[in-house]
């Protein structure tokens, strides 16, 4: 298997605490069941259609947070969301999907953006003759 260089673990806070999510195989296996859609069609829902659910993204949160968190955190995280409603999990919606995106592309498009966001956007300039 082709190691994944861009697998990395990515950082969100949700109130005071930081929580690591990370997607492998068996987490998109998982959203495909929990969402019941195809990576494809999940692909689309947040790129295209810039559609995605609350409760969509609240599942894929949670299953993010299964390689590096306990059931027991997972629960408690989910219970403090949807006590404190959901202005938490929305401010950090770019960051989640994100994530959840970054093993999707290939290692030179994942390589480029990542060079672009840390860089910041370019301007194009036009050439005068």
């Amino acid at each position: 298997m082709i190691e994944d260089v861009f697998n990395a673990p990515v950082e969100v806070s949700v109130g005071e605490k930081k929580y690591k999510l990370e997607f492998d195989n068996n987490a998109y296996a998982q959203t495909e069941i929990t969402l019941n859609m195809g990576l494809c069609k999940i692909m689309d829902v947040i790129i295209k259609e810039n559609n995605l659910k609350y409760n969509e993204l609240f599942e894929i949160f949670c299953i993010g947070l299964m390689k590096h968190h306990t059931f027991e955190e997972i629960n408690s995280v989910r219970a403090f969301l949807k006590n404190s409603g959901m202005g938490l999990l929305i401010s950090n919606a770019y960051l989640i999907q994100a994530a959840f995106l970054r093993q999707l592309f290939l290692p030179e498009i994942a390589a480029e953006s990542e060079n672009v966001a840390k860089s910041g956007l370019k301007k194009k300039t036009v050439k005068k003759n």
